[in-house]
């Protein structure tokens, strides 16, 4: 379902979420417990904006659609400006998109998850090699979760 598609008309008093997380970033749900919590609330709309990774976002509209719930596909992205980082929010690109116009954006956020990755394999990789190994971090590689220097930093904190 897309808005071209279908009228989809709310009340001003309506339940709306527009920016929620699973745990592809830092969140904890899974697509089926955001969509079960979405539900629950009675939040018909609501838009899954992982930090840097789509990787839910196509599992999580299929199943929002199959109870009702629309779900807007987004996504938060790191940037740099003027010397600091700022997370900007992207709306309606699904990363499974075959649009032209869509394929700029889904290469940069290619591009992104590899950098960042990059960025946060080196991290991991110096302070292993300073002799303090992370095994809290084995529990988030292989996931499915977007891992990044955040989470390597935190692995460290907590090692």
């Amino acid at each position: 379902m897309s808005l071209s598609e279908t009228t989809l008309r709310l009340a001003a008093t309506d339940a709306v979420d527009l920016h929620l997380h699973t745990f592809a970033s830092d969140g904890t749900w899974t697509p089926a417990e955001l969509i079960d919590k979405l539900d629950s609330l009675d939040i018909r709309v609501a838009s899954l904006c992982d930090h840097d990774t789509q990787v839910n976002v196509v599992e999580t509209i299929e199943r929002g659609r199959r109870r009702g719930i629309h779900v807007i596909p987004g996504v938060e992205v790191t940037v740099r400006h003027a010397g600091r980082q700022w997370h900007m929010l992207v709306y309606g690109i699904r990363p499974d998109a075959e649009r032209p116009e869509a394929a700029a954006f889904l290469g940069l956020m290619a591009d992104q998850e590899t950098n960042l990755r990059a960025i946060a394999d080196d991290a991991r990789r110096r302070i292993e090699a300073s002799g303090r190994p992370l095994p809290s971090l084995a529990g988030i590689v292989g996931t499915g979760k977007m891992w990044a220097y955040p989470e390597v930093l935190t692995a460290m904190v907590k090692d």
